[in-house]
């Protein structure tokens, strides 16, 4: 959602599938890579949508990063649901050197930017994203990329 719509109200309620559902996905990415460098990339703080998948991966992340045994480097919520937005966060990271072991990305666009400014910097075989909304690389709500064949799996 952004102004340009002209929208006067939004009305929303929370969503407990997207919390058990987001949760489920930093599980999966927690289990696959239980250590290192996380990056979290949202969508609009004005879509709640946006604030209900921060809370579902907080939920299982901040335990983690309370021992110690993961880093979250960046923690970045962007005006836009697009590959722009998902490709500069991580592009911008990468040009501080900064190493990334994992990106938790809102949505399917998000990730593709991800996943392009990763295969731009030779990092598509190191760094695990998973992403939701994965309609164009995957059938199902919940997808998984596995760094070391650079292709997605459902969760």
């Amino acid at each position: 959602m952004t102004d340009s719509f002209g929208i006067a109200i939004w009305i929303s309620t929370f969503q407990p599938t997207i919390f058990r559902l987001e949760k489920k996905q930093a599980n999966f990415l927690t289990r696959s890579k239980p250590e290192g460098n996380y990056v979290l990339i949202g969508g609009p703080t004005i879509d709640n949508n946006s604030v209900q998948l921060y809370l579902g991966w907080m939920n299982v992340l901040q335990p983690l990063v309370d021992k110690g045994d993961i880093n979250i480097v960046s923690n970045t919520f962007v005006n836009e649901w697009n590959v722009e937005n998902g490709y500069t966060v991580v592009k911008d990271l990468l040009d501080t050197d900064v190493q990334l072991d994992a990106i938790i990305a809102g949505n399917d666009a998000l990730a593709s930017g991800a996943i392009q400014a990763l295969h731009e910097n030779d990092l598509e075989g190191e760094v695990f994203c998973s992403r939701t909304g994965c309609r164009h690389k995957c059938h199902s709500e919940y997808c998984f990329w596995k760094p070391d064949d650079y292709s997605f799996t459902s969760l």
